[in-house]
């Protein structure tokens, strides 16, 4: 777990919204275009968090959160290389 948007909540206006219907990795990946990268957004209660979901394994870390109901999931996103260079490190 180690790339961040930063600020998060900039990320819905900076990002592509992506749907799905059962929130698998796959399905996401699928939608992104060439140099886009899955974003997902975060709420932990006391702040939030933007990550990049560059993994089967790093996208089940985080959902497993959710289902434990240690974070609430607000979104999938993706973003194009531009922004992740400026705004993810």
């Amino acid at each position: 777990m180690g790339y961040y948007f930063n600020p998060p909540q900039l990320l819905p206006q900076k990002g592509r919204k992506l749907t799905t219907l059962g929130n698998l990795y796959g399905e996401l990946a699928a939608q992104l275009q060439p140099g886009e990268k899955l974003m997902g957004h975060y709420d932990r209660g006391l702040f939030q968090n933007a990550v990049h979901l560059f993994s089967q394994d790093e996208f089940d870390a985080f959902e497993d959160q959710v289902r434990r109901g240690i974070i609430t999931r607000l979104g999938f996103y993706a973003l194009n290389e531009e922004d992740f260079a400026e705004y993810v490190s």
